[in-house]
């Protein structure tokens, strides 16, 4: 399965893991307690041990099991963006007179531009959050024939900023990275 039918795939997964994942320790709690209580009354109401602990013991480690499902989707998410997390290659990105704000802001801290690492901690989410900040300062320009008239007040990764302009802006900040030159 490609990388990119992957990432899709758990982009529409997330929000469903993030609910089972607020409710994982409830779930765990309630299974837990309700497994016990069923087990407890069967046993006080004479039924056989040996069924009480063939009904009880699989759904005790379906309850434990239960809750760790976001936390295997989150390692799987996070070993997906470290992966992404290598150097760009500049042949390919000196070719572009136009970049998203997202692929700017990984081509300053010198990474393969992803939209997902403007979104986590690191270096292209901060040159992100200093690009959106100097656009909307104007000290950026973007350009307007590309972006919605919108994009200036509120820039968002999809905005497209000037190749030209961004190499100035790093230019004044010393910044030299082989992608932008």
């Amino acid at each position: 399965m490609p990388v990119s039918r992957l990432r899709a795939s758990l982009d529409r997964m997330e929000s469903f893991l993030a609910a089972i994942g607020w409710s994982g320790v409830f779930a765990w709690l309630l299974g837990s307690s309700t497994v016990i209580v069923c087990a407890t009354l069967l046993i006080l109401r004479g039924s056989n041990l040996a069924t009480t602990f063939l009904l009880t013991v699989p759904s005790l480690i379906g309850t434990f099991y239960f809750p760790l499902v976001p936390l295997a989707y989150r390692a799987l998410v996070r070993e997906y963006n470290v992966a992404q997390e290598r150097r760009a290659d500049p042949d390919v990105w000196r070719q572009c007179q136009h970049l998203r704000i997202f692929e700017a802001a990984c081509l300053l801290a010198d990474i393969e531009p992803a939209a997902a690492m403007v979104r986590q901690p690191g270096a292209a989410r901060d040159w992100y959050q200093i690009l959106i900040n100097s656009i909307v300062s104007k000290e950026i320009r973007i350009p307007l024939e590309m972006n919605d008239a919108n994009a200036m007040h509120q820039p968002n990764e999809h905005t497209i900023v000037n190749k030209r302009a961004l190499q100035i802006f790093a230019h004044e900040r010393g910044i030299t990275t082989a992608a932008l030159a």
